[in-house]
C-alpha cells in the first residue's frame, strides 16, 4: 500500500483490506458520504473507497526495533510505556544551580530547638558544641592568693632586719612589714606572734604585705605624684623580686622598679635587696596611684662614675697590687683590685705564665 498522499493511484481492494486490519487497532473514522463515480456508464451508483489514513506508531512499537543497529544502552527507558528519547526532558545548568543552592541553604539552617538543647548540654568530652578555640598562645592560669587585701592575718615572726620584719604566715606563705611603722616599743622579737592587715596579696610572685597602718598611703599620694614631677627622690623599701623585677613598698603605695633599673649588670640576682630602703626616682605616677614606675638607674650610673675615678687615681703604671680573679675567658681574666674599690682589669692570656 502506499503512503504518500499525493499518489494519485485509485484506491484498490488491497488497500481496503490494509485500512480494515488498522481500524481494528484505531477507533473507527465517522461514515463518509459515497461521491457519485464521474464515469457512469449504465447509471448505476458505485461506493467510494475511503483513502488511506496514516496511522502513527505505537510507543511499545517504537521501543525496539530488531531491523536498527542500535548501540548497547540506546533502548533503556523505552521498554517501559514512556515518553521516547526525543520526548526526554533534561536539566539545564540554570536548574542545577538551583537544586545546589538549596542544599546549601538546608545545610545552613539553624538547628532546631531539641538539637540546640542537645548541643548545648553536651559535655566538653562528649560530641556537640564545640568551644570556641583561643587565638593566640594561652596564658597559664594564675594561682589563687591565699589571703586577700584588708584581711587580718597572724603569724610567727622569723627575721627582723634594720628596715623589715619578716613572718612565716603557717607555712602558708612569707610576709613583710616595714618597720618603720612600728615603734622601739611595739618591736616584736624572734618567735613572737604578729598581728596585721594584709596590704598585698603576692600574686605577682613577691612576698605578701602587711601592714598596721593601711591608711597611710592616703597621704602618701599627693607626695609621690608631686615628686614625679619635680623629680625629687622618694625612699622605698623592696618587699619582694617578681618577673621583670621588684616591688617596692612608698608608705603604703605599691611600685615597680625594672632589675635594669636597680642593677646595671644584665641578669643579676635581686634577692638580695628585698627588706633594703633603697631611693628611687618615680618616673610614672598614673591611675590616681595604682600604677608606679621607679627607677635607681641614674644614680647608679653615676655612683659608678664616681667610683671608677676614684679607682684610677689610686692606681699608677708599674705598681704591684694584688687581685680576685673574677672570670676566665678565652683571651685572658677578669681580675678584682680591692685596694682601688675593686676596679677590674683584664691579663691577657700572652701574658700570664704557670711558673
Amino acid at each position: 500500500m502506499s503512503t504518500d498522499t499525493n499518489d494519485p493511484r485509485p484506491a484498490d481492494d488491497t488497500d481496503a483490506a490494509t485500512i480494515t486490519q488498522n481500524d481494528d487497532q484505531q477507533p473507527a473514522p465517522p461514515p463518509q458520504q459515497a461521491a457519485p463515480a464521474d464515469n457512469e456508464e449504465d447509471g448505476d451508483a458505485q461506493p467510494f473507497a475511503p483513502l488511506p489514513r496514516h496511522v502513527a506508531p505505537s510507543v511499545a512499537e517504537t521501543a525496539w526495533n530488531d531491523d536498527e543497529d542500535l548501540e548497547p544502552g540506546d533502548d533503556i527507558g523505552n521498554r517501559l510505556d514512556g515518553p521516547a528519547h526525543h520526548e526526554r526532558t533534561t536539566t539545564s545548568e540554570a536548574e542545577a544551580a538551583d537544586a545546589g543552592a538549596k542544599r546549601r541553604r538546608r545545610r545552613g539552617k539553624k538547628p532546631a530547638e531539641g538539637e540546640a538543647a542537645s548541643a548545648a548540654d553536651a559535655q566538653p568530652g562528649q560530641p556537640g558544641k564545640q568551644p570556641r578555640k583561643q587565638r593566640g598562645p594561652q596564658q597559664p592560669q594564675r594561682e589563687r592568693p591565699a589571703f586577700h587585701i584588708g584581711e587580718e592575718v597572724f603569724g610567727k615572726v622569723v627575721e627582723i632586719s634594720e628596715h623589715a620584719v619578716f613572718v612565716d604566715l603557717s607555712g602558708k606563705g612569707r610576709a613583710i612589714c616595714d618597720r618603720a611603722e612600728l615603734s622601739e616599743d611595739a618591736l616584736p622579737q624572734i618567735g613572737d606572734h604578729f598581728v596585721a592587715k594584709v596590704h598585698g596579696d603576692g600574686s605577682r610572685g613577691g612576698n605578701v604585705v602587711l601592714s598596721i597602718k593601711p591608711e597611710r598611703a592616703d597621704d602618701a599620694k599627693p607626695r609621690v605624684e608631686a615628686a614625679a614631677s619635680s623629680g625629687e627622690l622618694v625612699n622605698g623599701l623592696v618587699t619582694g623580686v617578681i618577673k621583670g623585677g621588684v616591688e617596692v613598698d612608698i608608705d603604703g603605695l605599691r611600685a615597680f622598679a625594672p632589675g635594669s633599673h636597680v642593677d646595671l649588670k644584665l641578669g643579676a640576682n635581686l634577692h638580695h635587696l628585698v627588706g633594703s630602703r633603697l631611693a628611687f626616682k618615680v618616673m610614672t605616677y598614673a591611675k590616681n596611684g595604682r600604677d608606679i614606675v621607679v627607677t635607681r638607674r641614674e644614680m647608679l650610673e653615676q655612683e659608678v662614675a664616681a667610683t671608677r675615678k676614684r679607682a684610677l687615681a689610686l692606681l699608677e703604671p708599674g705598681r704591684i697590687v694584688k687581685g680576685v680573679i673574677r672570670s676566665v675567658v678565652e683571651w685572658g681574666v677578669f681580675v678584682a683590685i680591692p685596694e682601688a674599690e675593686n676596679v677590674e682589669g683584664l691579663v691577657h692570656i700572652s701574658e700570664m705564665s704557670w711558673t
